[in-house]
């Protein structure tokens, strides 16, 4: 399993950042539901998570097919701020090469790491349950992406 200690910012407490396993699919579960997310079917092994003295504290999903796409961030409340969010994007984002993806009703995250917005077209380009939705011109959600490389 690959674990490094990865420091956040500001944060004197060291969080292990590790690749997920089964046996933490009901910490993640009720990490992420404390934000009103669910896991969308997305298996466990996509996920990076935080811990802190055995206590998951933070969690990223990424899938790669049939783009490179980054599916949930949460952080427990009691270390957002702290530079976990982060470190987990970073972690996530070192497993794909080219350009990722990401829908979200907190943009502001993402674009701070460098994300910009997806033109409107291209969500109904790049997520299927998108175009077929009837709420698509009022949604909320921001479309973002990170190319790496650069533009």
């Amino acid at each position: 399993m690959n674990a490094q200690k990865a420091p956040a910012s500001s944060d004197p407490e060291k969080v292990l950042v590790r690749n997920a396993g089964k046996a933490d699919e009901k910490a993640v579960d009720v990490l992420l539901s404390t934000y009103f997310l669910d896991r969308d079917d997305v298996d466990i092994s996509n996920f990076i998570i935080g811990e802190v003295d055995g206590k998951v504290i933070g969690v990223i999903s990424c899938l790669e097919e049939p783009f490179n796409e980054i599916h949930s961030v949460a952080v427990h409340a009691s270390y957002r701020g702290k530079g976990i969010g982060k470190s987990l994007l970073l972690h996530a984002m070192n497993r794909m090469s080219g350009t990722t993806y990401v829908r979200t009703t907190s943009p502001d995250f993402f674009l701070k790491q460098g994300f910009k917005e997806v033109e409107d077209k291209g969500k109904e380009e790049l997520w299927e349950d998108c175009r077929n939705c009837s709420r698509l011109e009022s949604c909320r959600q921001h479309f973002l992406y990170f190319k790496k490389g650069g533009e």
